[in-house]
């Protein structure tokens, strides 16, 4: 959630630090993440997109093809046997 829906609704800011709306996913959680193998450049600030090191030297994002997709999971359905939503 925006940091500034603490500021426009002041009674919900313990609300919007640390939780997520319906429509929002988790990517990474904390800052100065430490990757196996080690970084030749330290640790990452946030993990986002994929990180790729050659001989120490990053990988520029330009040179990397991107492709994400997702699977909408829901327990209710998998009881039922309904087949996830694939976008």
């Amino acid at each position: 959630v925006d940091i500034s829906e603490a500021d426009t609704h002041p009674k919900m800011k313990d609300y919007y630090f640390g939780n997520l709306t319906a429509d929002r996913v988790t990517f990474s959680t904390g800052r100065d993440l430490e990757l196996v193998p080690k970084s030749a450049h330290g640790p990452l600030n946030f993990f986002i997109y994929p990180h790729i090191e050659l001989r120490g030297e990053v990988l520029p994002s330009e040179n990397i093809e991107l492709q994400f997709e997702f699977k909408e999971k829901s327990e209710k359905r998998e009881r039922m046997g309904i087949e996830p939503t694939e976008r």
